[in-house]
């Protein structure tokens, strides 16, 4: 029986404009889902936590370029408010139970099933097209 020592953490409710219409299923799906998989981490014995974040999370920020050490009490969205819930929850289970976390703040993911309404969709979309 294969030992898993990782859990990526990729799935999430993601969007700003639909959390303000929808901000409990945003909560419920990327707060509560992040701490079941935390709790998971920790019953289980994992070692290591990846998280996938949101640039979302700078809101406004003041400081171009942004800084990891940016504060990030001023969200502009539900969305974005459940990304620094879901940091905090990890930087909690990493002080509680010394499960090493690292959160990685995304900007625009590019790929398969990426969002269709993001410029990077379209340009691609486009060049292929001609």
């Amino acid at each position: 029986r294969e030992k898993v020592d990782s859990i990526a953490h990729l799935a999430a409710r993601a969007g700003v404009r639909p959390s303000i219409q929808y901000p409990r299923l945003y909560y419920d799906t990327n707060v509560t889902g992040t701490l079941h998989l935390l709790e998971a981490a920790r019953v289980t014995g994992v070692e290591r936590f990846i998280f996938a974040s949101s640039s979302s999370v700078y809101g406004a920020a003041k400081k171009i370029p942004f800084s990891e050490d940016e504060n990030l009490s001023q969200t502009f969205s539900p969305y974005a408010a459940t990304k620094v819930a879901g940091e905090f929850l990890c930087s909690t289970y990493s002080h509680l139970y010394n499960l090493r976390v690292v959160a990685l703040r995304y900007f625009t993911v590019y790929g398969p099933r990426q969002r269709p309404d993001l410029a990077i969709h379209q340009f691609t979309r486009r060049i292929y097209a001609g």
